[in-house]
């Protein structure tokens, strides 16, 4: 498709180093196919991940979900960072696909979230909910026929057995309501293990357990409002600028704040107010 990633993770044409330009819908279709592609593929190659593919114990030709795990995923007592992305067209490794095509793979991949927790030596999974069926079958992917039923069996097969002691999760656009399946179906395990969510352009509606939620859940809203401005909120847990307001955007944009965030939650603070500090929104 003559087109590569350059220094900055910006795609750009082979021959005069120029971004993306539409050429229509089946070219940006087929491209991003091997945008996804790219990315899988560095998320093994650079970040030694492991891809598992889903169902487990099926025959090969039935495995057609494939997730990825950190390589101390089974080892790793400290802590795990959970990734899970919106509905749509994206796959594993990607936030937004058009983000990633038109902008950059800082903003639009998961990369950052992966530094980050190697950086504080974390392992970490990221979720692919969208695949839901065969590629070459056309049939439902058995466990995995739903995002939320993709997630619920993420979390049975892979997360009550995982010995990270705290979980930090990310969860962006429909990735907020397989959080709240995730937390409706195995509340007390949840409310034991995830320290951290942070919700990006999104939603969480499992009140059960009103006090978790509005110490533990964060959500960062598309917004034209800098950056960790405080915004009105509808819920019961605090919402703030994404400082972007464009949906696709939101996680990429309000990366450095969540990691602020979980950086707080690491050394153990659980109020809101005292975890960071953001701006308060004048109106």
């Amino acid at each position: 498709y003559n087109y590569f990633y350059n220094e900055k993770g910006e795609l750009v044409d082979t021959k005069n180093q120029k971004k993306f330009v539409f050429q229509g819908q089946k070219h940006y279709e087929d491209l991003s196919f091997e945008v996804h592609r790219f990315i899988q593929n560095h998320l093994v190659e650079h970040y030694k991940m492991e891809e598992v593919w889903l169902p487990l114990g099926k025959a090969e030709e039935e495995k057609a979900n494939n997730i990825f795990i950190s390589k101390d995923f089974g080892e790793n007592k400290k802590g795990c960072l959970l990734l899970i992305q919106g509905t749509g067209p994206v796959r594993a490794g990607v936030w937004s696909r058009a983000v990633c095509i038109n902008e950059n793979l800082e903003l639009g991949s998961v990369f950052p979230f992966i530094e980050w927790a190697n950086k504080h030596d974390l392992s970490y999974i990221v979720f692919n909910p969208n695949l839901t069926r065969n590629p070459k079958t056309k049939k439902p992917i058995p466990g995995n026929t739903s995002m939320e039923k993709h997630c619920l069996y993420v979390w049975k097969n892979f997360m009550i057995d995982c010995p990270a002691k705290h979980y930090f999760m990310v969860a962006h656009s429909a990735g907020g309501g397989c959080a709240s399946k995730l937390f409706s179906a195995a509340e007390e395990d949840f409310k034991k293990k995830v320290i951290v969510l942070a919700l990006t352009d999104s939603w969480f509606t499992s009140y059960k357990s009103k006090a978790w939620v509005k110490e533990h859940v964060v959500h960062f809203q598309a917004s034209s409002y800098p950056l960790g401005t405080e915004l009105p909120s509808y819920d019961i847990y605090p919402t703030v600028s994404a400082g972007h307001p464009k949906h696709e955007y939101a996680t990429g944009a309000a990366r450095e704040k969540i990691f602020d965030l979980f950086e707080s939650r690491r050394k153990g603070i659980f109020q809101f107010n005292k975890a960071i500090q953001f701006s308060s929104l004048k109106l």
